[in-house]
């Protein structure tokens, strides 16, 4: 199971925490999970939660982790358990407004962490997707970069800005990367999760802003930003990496989107069009 996710490009404490639900599992009923019955496995879940009073979101990655490996890894064997999938949080915490995104960037020490906090912002990518990045996943002509290996080991492109381009360059000539955008402290490996976490962290311990502010607030940010101004929610799903669009839907509890930015069939029929185009 470990191999399978390690090649499918999972982030290795999603292995991690996918793998300690299946060794629990082992352990709780004494058996190979092959050999566990529908039942048996609802029961040790319901346990599980009961005993370590454990929060929704930790208990569904622990059923995530059970169903990847009955659905993946035993797929072949026509080994099948069919409990649905567990429901995730209806809430995506704080959104900045513009005022707060500018009092963030404003509020970084030095090139790097201002070209990664402008990334984070500037296309919503997550922090280990950001840490990740390549020189070679720039397209320049284009204004695009690969992501490559997002969650779920999916591949996806994603537009940036040419406002960004100033963060990159300040930080390029000050560091001088020669294989991973951002460098880590181990040598020729890859800026840190943590590394992003703790650059997020301490901008914002510089600013005033009140709200709970971490990588993924950015995220949540751009996404609700780019339909207020005027992005659709289709295009938005493929630039986040969005498995089910009902995901993407969540933003809409937090956009801002004009109600008359279309004429209706009969006024475009009429020739009564009330929208400036």
């Amino acid at each position: 199971m470990r191999s399978r996710m390690e090649l499918s490009g999972y982030a290795k404490s999603t292995i991690i925490s996918y793998v300690r639900g299946v060794r629990d599992l082992m352990e709780g009923l004494g058996k190979t999970p092959d050999l566990c019955t529908e039942t048996e496995v609802i029961a040790h879940l319901n346990d599980w939660r009961e005993r370590r009073q454990i929060s929704p979101s930790a208990l569904n990655t622990r059923i995530f982790g059970i169903l990847y490996l009955y659905r993946e890894v035993y797929k072949d064997r026509k080994i099948r358990l069919d409990i649905p999938n567990p429901g995730r949080s209806k809430a995506i915490g704080d959104i900045l407004t513009v005022t707060e995104v500018s009092a963030l960037l404003a509020a970084c020490h030095y090139p790097k962490q201002a070209a990664v906090l402008a990334l984070l912002y500037d296309t919503g990518l997550r922090a280990r997707e950001v840490a990740h990045l390549r020189l070679g996943d720039f397209d320049k002509r284009n204004g695009i970069l690969y992501v490559r290996y997002g969650k779920g080991g999916k591949h996806r492109v994603v537009p940036y800005g040419t406002a960004v381009v100033d963060s990159l360059k300040a930080h390029y000539e000050q560091e001088r990367p020669t294989d991973w955008l951002f460098e880590g402290n181990e040598a020729g490996g890859p800026l840190s999760v943590k590394a992003v976490q703790y650059m997020v962290r301490e901008a914002h311990r510089r600013t005033p802003i009140r709200k709970a502010v971490h990588p993924h607030t950015l995220r949540h940010t751009y996404a609700v930003h780019y339909l207020n101004n005027g992005g659709t929610l289709t295009r938005l799903q493929q630039l986040l990496g969005h498995a089910h669009l009902s995901t993407t839907l969540l933003y809409l509890r937090y956009a801002a989107i004009p109600l008359r930015d279309v004429d209706t069939p009969l006024d475009v029929l009429r020739g009564k069009s009330r929208c400036r185009r």
